[in-house]
């Protein structure tokens, strides 16, 4: 199935599907999201962001200056075609991005509560920076897969950090 509409810029689509043949239909899957340059800039009254359901995103994802928010949660997440970022959240102290696998950059940073950053799925950020700065109590960080970065990485200003793990890295710049 194909679906030839675009997506606006700020759009969130969800699709269900299921299969048939002659005889019957099985049920719907859960919803698969998509989403379009998802941007957050200083909201400061929301504690969680919760995208269950949310697999692919075309363009930026990001979320800065959010005050209350503790939790940012993208579970299903596997294609970023933009940037990843999550940027000077002072409250967060969890994010999920299990299933995230490309992005073009991705950033961590000015997150001074965030303990522990990690995407055990991710393999590559395609043409840019992998960031993870300034978070003052980012304690480790572990992308177990994560084996090529476009760009440079950035990794400064993390007192608190006494753990890296990035053992599939074999290649860095373009």
């Amino acid at each position: 199935f194909t679906d030839p509409s675009v997506i606006p810029v700020g759009g969130q689509w969800y699709y269900e599907v299921r299969g048939c043949n002659s005889t019957c239909c099985s049920a719907f899957t859960d919803p698969a999201g998509i989403f379009r340059d998802f941007q957050i800039i200083a909201n400061t009254g929301v504690v969680t962001y919760s995208f269950p359901f949310l697999q692919f995103h075309i363009g930026d994802f990001m979320l800065f200056n959010q005050a209350a928010t503790t939790t940012i949660s993208v579970p299903k997440l596997h294609t970023c075609t933009g940037a990843f970022e999550v940027e000077a959240d002072t409250a967060l102290l969890s994010l999920v991005i299990t299933s995230l696998k490309t992005c073009d950059s991705f950033a961590v940073t000015d997150n001074p509560v965030l303990p522990t950053l990690s995407a055990p799925a991710l393999t590559a950020c395609v043409t840019s920076f992998f960031a993870f700065r300034t978070n003052n109590l980012l304690a480790s960080i572990s992308f177990p897969l994560l084996s090529a970065v476009g760009g440079n990485i950035q990794g400064q200003d993390n007192p608190a950090l006494g753990s890296v793990s990035l053992p599939s890295l074999v290649s860095v710049g373009s």
